[in-house]
């Protein structure tokens, strides 16, 4: 098969096919983790993809000097990312603003997103790449893409100085695939770093780049029965619970490069399949929007299918309005230059106005909301055992207030900045992925007691007379299912031994009564927050303000939630805290 067949047969319709099922992943994933555990892993599939189709692109430019050739290959790219990109990122900009719910961390992410920059930001800003709470950015899908554009930073001047000596070019991408892959698994305890960071992604692109170049001079021919089997074995990867990532990351990605050869020479009945080939077509605009959509019109129930409808159209029109003129209609036939340049400024100003507005002084800002590393804190990290802090330090401290628990205690910032502020208090914020427990561990959150040991001997250690200890955790998590976190999923563990709820309930109640002792001899106290409502969907459900009014009329009301239940469904919980409290007072 020469290269023009490939081009027709494998890029049109199995490439377009397998972007299809990518991006079905990645959707119904920000839809509904449950759903598909580790639909995520599309964003893998894609890399490996574009590892791929770059390469090919890379070996038909034809152009005597670098400038030329770099010229050619960001006009195509720039044609191909840009327009859409620009135009979703004012879209989404204007329902933030018609729902008054522009932010910092959004803008900035936004702005940053046209610059290919926004995993760069990302890092900074987030603990955990699986927090839930990234849902609620809606630019935060374009880590990606920035990704994506640092790779063309470097892989076209490599091409270029090496595209007439296969065997060097094979062999540096090889050692630059190992050696990212490599830095992936070290990183695998930092999910921030392991999935934002370029060099720990670089080991996909290069896998879809070896795998052009080995396929581009060798008649590597997979039948259609293995075709079939590598594209089920995909999708099986993303199905496997996430914290096997380390396992099925490499499997899918190896899979994926199998599975574009089988596409690249045979007729596959699924990869051939008309819908997935047209989803694939659509998919760079359905990757774009599917967050906007989901956060803005989310619908529980079966009435999501309208949710679904409205991307489809919104993605469909992007492609007919947008991409498609940029790409192969008039103005497709500007000079490289002009396009480059064009783009290129618009880019530049665009993302400096966005950015540049963020650091406006908010009366109110959801930045409180969203990380210790804030920087009106000071950080310190434990990265050895996976605890993060930070200090907003008063130079005449009355007292020490120490904020302990998970993300719902980052949900205090604003309070304690204003404790700061009007009372010299000095503030301790220290977060810890998981329940704080001095004497149990969880089956995948890992050694809790060794993370919250530590934290209880720095706080002995810099405590003082009249400090105050606060923790908050979602214990209805561990203590009483939740209605989107079951305790099976994470169970606590007592010396290897897996605890039921009622057990490890007994004991976390053991654990605070000891550190209240602890406590009370160094004449400092203790308060622990009760557990927070519980909504019957996850709360990114719920907040879609544009359409909230007309999910009531319908009669969905899971977004809202009972006193009566909720007392019901944490009662166990209250009863122990105020038994504490009640030997305590």
């Amino acid at each position: 098969m020469n290269n023009s067949q490939l081009q027709k047969k494998g890029l049109v319709i199995g490439i377009e096919a397998m972007r299809g099922i990518a991006v079905i992943a990645v959707i119904l994933y920000h839809y509904d983790y449950q759903l598909i555990s580790s639909g995520f892993l599309g964003v893998d599939l894609f890399f490996i993809i574009s590892g791929f189709v770059i390469t090919k692109s890379l070996y038909k430019i034809e152009a005597a000097s670098i400038y030329e050739y770099l010229l050619s290959f960001y006009n195509s790219r720039l044609k191909r990312i840009f327009p859409a990109l620009l135009v979703f990122v004012f879209f989404t900009l204007i329902l933030l603003v018609l729902t008054s719910q522009v932010n910092r961390i959004e803008l900035r992410t936004g702005g940053l997103s046209l610059l290919g920059l926004s995993n760069l930001y990302l890092i900074r800003i987030q603990d955990n790449y699986f927090d839930l709470d990234q849902g609620f950015n809606v630019f935060n899908h374009t880590w990606s893409l920035g990704i994506e554009e640092q790779f063309y930073l470097f892989l076209p001047i490599l091409f270029f100085f090496l595209r007439s000596q296969q065997k060097k070019l094979l062999y540096i991408s090889s050692i630059l695939a190992i050696v990212s892959f490599a830095l992936y698994i070290l990183f695998s305890e930092n999910s921030v770093i392991q999935y934002y960071s370029p060099i720990t992604r670089l080991w996909q692109l290069m896998m879809g780049s070896i795998a052009y170049q080995l396929y581009k001079d060798n008649d590597i021919t997979i039948g259609p029965i293995w075709t079939n089997i590598f594209f089920s074995l995909i999708v099986l990867c993303f199905f496997i619970d996430k914290d096997y990532i380390n396992i099925t990351a490499p499997i899918l990605s190896v899979v994926s490069v199998l599975l574009i050869w089988g596409v690249c020479s045979q007729d596959s009945s699924i990869i051939s399949n008309r819908y997935l080939v047209y989803i694939g077509g659509i998919s760079y605009s359905l990757y774009l929007y599917h967050l906007p959509i989901i956060r803005f019109f989310n619908f529980p129930g079966y009435w999501s299918i309208l949710q679904f409808v409205l991307l489809f159209a919104i993605a469909i029109a992007s492609v007919e309005l947008i991409e498609k003129p940029f790409r192969y209609g008039k103005l497709s036939k500007l000079t490289k230059k002009k396009i480059v340049s064009f783009f290129s400024i618009v880019a530049i100003s665009f993302a400096s106005l966005i950015v540049g507005y963020s650091y406006y002084d908010y009366d109110y800002d959801y930045d409180y909301f969203s990380t210790p590393n804030h920087d009106r804190l000071k950080a310190a990290q434990w990265d050895n055992i996976g605890v993060s802090g930070s200090t907003l330090y008063s130079e005449n401290q009355e007292k020490n207030l120490f904020f302990v628990g998970d993300s719902h205690s980052q949900a205090l910032t604003p309070m304690m900045i204003r404790l700061h502020e009007e009372n010299n208090f000095q503030i301790n914020s220290i977060v810890v992925e998981g329940l704080f427990t001095t004497s149990m561990d969880s089956n995948n959150r890992g050694a809790l007691s060794i993370k919250s040991n530590a934290i209880v001997d720095n706080i002995l250690k810099n405590g003082k007379k009249g400090d105050v200890l606060i923790l908050t955790n979602q214990l209805m998590t561990w203590f009483s299912n939740t209605h989107n976190d079951k305790y099976e999923d994470h169970r606590l563990l007592k010396n290897g031994t897996l605890l039921n709820q009622s057990e490890a309930l007994n004991i976390f109640s053991k654990d605070l009564m000891n550190l209240s002792q602890l406590l009370d001899e160094k004449k400092m106290s203790i308060i622990v927050f009760a557990p927070f409502p519980d909504f019957p969907v996850r709360p990114i459900s719920c907040f879609s303000p544009i359409l909230n009014s007309l999910k009531i009329s319908l009669g969905y009301n899971k977004c809202r939630t009972t006193r009566l239940e909720q007392d019901q469904r944490r009662k166990n919980i209250l009863k122990t805290l105020n038994s504490i409290a009640d030997r305590n007072s």
